[in-house]
């Protein structure tokens, strides 16, 4: 029996979103977003486009010349805006100080949803400069869109035939949902690959979100008539046929024994911390996770390891010892959203006599947080 040519998105799951892409020789690079976590970008390999390590964070060490896109608001009344009038802007930067080189164009005003478009990658090909964006906001609107120049990565832009944008976009309907924020690659043997956010909802109703957060996809590329056509032009599934690819499982169980000198990467802070708030205990395989002055729910840094939920369901185990000497003082296992939505249990010195109590925080139907102790 022939092996299906396809292979399974997403191919980076859990909180990946934004992804860009770069190929060196034969190996791919990905970069995506890390927002409030730390350490920040992490940084992934791969030999094929769908098996990815991760192998670090970001660091900046290179030189030579380079166009900077970013994203802002428009604030010349002379120019026309829609809705919240977030643009593209296009500046030439020296690497080996960040200076603008140039001086900092607008390239780029959304005419669609809300008014933003944002995410922007300049490129060139086969004589074009293209820039391709992100618009209708990162949630159910979102999507991407594409224009070219022949004069410079300053424009002036156009765009491809009518209806040929967005040339992503998943309605939210769909298993997959709010795609965008798209790069593009190519491999050693001419083919191309586009890579974007996109989300898996819980459910199968529109109002469904995902608990895993806005993951990384791929699809295949045809250029025709100079304009990229991503995935025939059909809607992103969790399963795409191409030539040549493979089905890919992610890995189903994962372990960390602490055994130091280093944390396993995939470890992350929530925000930077001000110092280091662990230690390793060699004789007996274990973390040692200092207290603070701050509670997971505060806006600050706290005493909090996280790993990114890459799976729907799943079933979790970590061995505590803890002594509290002060009735605040609380140490437990979390899954976390963020500081407004959460599930705790935690471990803490009784306020009324010797011992300990198990303290479990949840939200209920309505949103509001619930306490109960035993």
């Amino acid at each position: 029996m022939a092996t299906k040519e396809a292979f399974v998105n997403p191919i980076i799951p859990g909180f990946n979103p934004d992804p860009s892409i770069c190929r060196v020789g034969e190996d791919f690079f990905l970069v995506t977003s890390s927002f409030e976590y730390f350490p920040g970008i992490p940084i992934y390999h791969s030999k094929d486009l769908l098996d990815w390590k991760l192998i670090g964070h970001l660091f900046f060490d290179d030189d030579g010349k380079v166009y900077f896109s970013a994203v802002n608001q428009i604030r010349d009344p002379e120019i026309p805006k829609h809705g919240l009038g977030l643009a593209t802007f296009t500046t030439e930067i020296d690497l080996k100080t960040g200076n603008c080189l140039g001086p900092v164009k607008w390239n780029r005003i959304s005419t669609s949803g809300i008014g933003i478009a944002e995410g922007p990658h300049i490129f060139k090909k086969d004589g074009y400069y293209y820039l391709t964006t992100a618009e209708g906001g990162t949630d159910e609107g979102h999507q991407q869109w594409i224009h070219r120049s022949t004069v410079g990565p300053f424009g002036p832009w156009e765009g491809p035939e009518k209806d040929a944008n967005p040339i992503l976009f998943n309605d939210i309907d769909l298993q997959v949902r709010n795609t965008g924020h798209l790069d593009f690659i190519e491999t050693v043997d001419g083919r191309w690959w586009a890579v974007f956010l996109g989300v898996r909802p819980q459910g199968d109703k529109a109002q469904f979100k995902s608990q895993l957060g806005r993951e990384t996809f791929l699809a295949p590329v045809q250029w025709i008539d100079g304009w990229p056509i991503v995935n025939g032009r059909k809607n992103i599934s969790l399963e795409i046929e191409a030539p040549g690819m493979r089905q890919l499982a992610h890995p189903q169980s994962w372990r960390d024994t602490f055994e130091g000198p280093e944390l396993q990467l995939g470890w992350y802070h929530l925000r930077t911390p001000l110092k280091k708030a662990y230690a390793f205990d060699p004789h007996q395989s274990s973390l040692l996770l200092y207290g603070g002055a701050y509670s997971i729910w505060d806006s600050e840094c706290s005493s909090m390891l996280l790993q990114k939920q890459v799976h729907f369901s799943l079933d979790w185990r970590v061995e505590i010892n803890f002594l509290p000497t002060y009735v605040e003082e609380e140490a437990g296992t979390a899954i976390w959203w963020s500081q407004f939505a959460y599930a705790s249990i935690g471990i803490r010195k009784k306020s009324s006599s010797e011992g300990r109590e198990v303290i479990c925080r949840y939200l209920d139907e309505n949103n509001e947080f619930q306490v109960r102790t035993s």
